[in-house]
Formats: C-alpha cells, structure tokens, sequence
C-alpha cells in the first residue's frame, strides 16, 4: 500500500482530509517500495546501479528520520505523525532509538502489526512468516 489509502474516503471520512480541514498541514509519505518509489529522476527501475536490497531497519534509520526533519526544517514546527501499520512499526523501531523526539509534538499508532488478527488464514500466515524469519536469522 501507499499513501494514497490516506485519500481515498470521501472528504469528510477521510482522516487526510478532516486534519487538513481542521488547519493541520498534512503530509502523506511514501516508503520504498511503492509505485512512486520507482520514479527515479534518471535511471529506470530495473537498473543495475539502484541498490533494491533494503529492508525496514533503512526505512527506520535513514528515510522516517530524513522525512521528519525535512518537514521540520520547512514548516519550523513540531509534528504530529500519525502512522499506520508499517510506519507503526517503523516509528516504534525510530522510537526505540531515541530519534525524532525533539521534532514530535505527538504520534498516534494506528492498526496492529502482528497478532491482532481474527481471520484464520492471515494469523496462521503472519505466525508462520514471523517464525521463518526468525529461525533463518538464527541459523
């Protein structure tokens, strides 16, 4: 998914949407990996010299922290994030390292990221996933 979940409701469900018609001024960022993502300015996506091997411990050292500061250092303010699913867990891995305390004003997590789940099929695939990775980790 990308940020454009943030802005498909009509105006008055949307959260994008009621913030910013509440004075708020709102950001919607995309991660790697998405549509926009693959829009580099002069390489095409499947060239050799984009280095497509990242994980999330990127996203959490280098692109949340990059995207709070530039919003930061343009609009002089504090932030108000509001984070769902992987900027969940993006921000909760930022948060565990101390960063980006001095540019919050508040964060609101939205959304589990892991066992929360009633359907039977997406529990089993999410404990099994998590299970491989770390037992590859171990080995």
């Amino acid at each position: 998914m990308d940020s454009i979940t943030w802005l498909l409701l009509p105006a008055k469900q949307s959260l994008a949407f009621l913030l910013a018609d509440n004075g708020f001024d709102v950001w919607v960022v995309n991660t790697r990996g998405t549509k926009y993502s693959r829009q580099h300015t002069t390489l095409p996506p499947n060239s050799s010299i984009i280095d497509w091997n990242w994980s999330w411990d990127e996203l959490v050292a280098y692109d949340l922290p990059v995207t709070f500061k530039y919003v930061h250092d343009l609009t002089g303010q504090k932030l108000y994030y509001v984070g769902h699913e992987q900027g969940t867990l993006i921000a909760l891995a930022a948060f565990s390292q101390d960063q980006l305390f001095n540019i919050l004003r508040s964060t609101s997590l939205l959304s589990p990221i892991a066992y929360q789940m009633t359907s039977p099929l997406t529990k089993n695939a999410a404990e099994n996933i998590i299970f491989e990775v770390l037992v590859i980790k171990m080995l």
